[in-house]
This record gives C-alpha cells, sequence and structure tokens, in this order.
C-alpha cells in the first residue's frame, strides 16, 4: 500500500511524473505512484506484470492502476492505493474509487537495489512539481476504516512499513 498527501503545482505534468517510486529507471521499478495531467497512475511490479509495472496485453495496450481527476481540484489531496495481489483499490481523499481485479502474481521479481525516490527518476526525467505532506508504505493491504480514518486525522496507520513526514521550515 501507497499513501501519501500530495498537492501538485500544476496539471501540465507527465509521463507520468514520479511523486514517489522505487525504481530503476523509467521502465523498471517494484511501484510508482506517479501524475499524468489530473490523473494519478499506479504502476507495481509482480511476476504478472512487465518490469514497468503494467501488464501489457494482446492488443499492445498497457494496464495501470488510474484515479481520473485525482488532481483535477487545488489544494493537498489523500491518495492511497493498496494491492494485496488479488484485488486493487484506490480511494481520494477517504472515499474508494477504484477496486478491481489485481494482475496477480508474487513480488519475487522485485529489486532490493532499486532506491526510494519523491518527486522524479533517478535520471531526472520524470520530474512532479508540487509538495508532498506525507508518504507512508506498507506491506499489507488497508480497509476502507483505516483510510478513512487516516484521512480524518491526516495521519498514517499502525503497521506501517515507512513513513515519510515533509514539512517547510
Amino acid at each position: 500500500t501507497v499513501e501519501v498527501w500530495a498537492e501538485t503545482a500544476s496539471i501540465r505534468q507527465d509521463g507520468p511524473a514520479r511523486l514517489v517510486s522505487a525504481s530503476g529507471g523509467i521502465n523498471a521499478r517494484n511501484f510508482t505512484l506517479g501524475q499524468s495531467g489530473t490523473t494519478a497512475t499506479f504502476r507495481l511490479r509482480t511476476t504478472a506484470t512487465n518490469d514497468d509495472g503494467a501488464v501489457n496485453l494482446k492488443d499492445g495496450s498497457r494496464v495501470e492502476a488510474v484515479l481520473p481527476d485525482a488532481f483535477a481540484a487545488p489544494g493537498p489531496r489523500h491518495i492511497v492505493v493498496s494491492d494485496d495481489l488479488h484485488r486493487r483499490r484506490a480511494w481520494l481523499d477517504g472515499r474508494p474509487v477504484l477496486d478491481t481485479p489485481s494482475p496477480g502474481g508474487t513480488f519475487a521479481n522485485w529489486s532490493d537495489g532499486f532506491p526510494l525516490l519523491f518527486g522524479n527518476e533517478a535520471s531526472g526525467t520524470r520530474p512532479w512539481s508540487g509538495r508532498l505532506a506525507l508518504v507512508a508504505l506498507y506491506d499489507r493491504a488497508l480497509d476502507d476504516s483505516e483510510v478513512s480514518a487516516n484521512f480524518a486525522d491526516r495521519r498514517a496507520s499502525e503497521g506501517r512499513m515507512f513513513e515519510y513526514r515533509l514539512r517547510e521550515e
């Protein structure tokens, strides 16, 4: 599960621009939460996806989690994407916006060598402009009540693997 409080500086960002990512380049990642226009996108690498965390269909199209209008409204947005390898779910400002089958697979193909990145790829080619107030990573799926509580309290749930709070000084 990836959870962020984010405020975009512009809806004219594409690539997608990377909010938070564990990746080894623009085409290889463990996961990425990004922005393309007003849409948030999520890619998660498993043994059932390609190295980019997307599923390539027979017709050549790619499947990734898409949250339309995640950045359409101004101000900070609470975005949570959770995948338990059976269901992929997402919430925007405490409300469920996505519930779909997961591509499945396992995390056996994850790279321990990919750095955790904020606001760009290591190459500098997918910059995101905005503010991240909180990034939390979990090794489990969150449920509706946890996400709602986190949104209401502007906090992260117990059991997180990683939490990073950013503030301006």
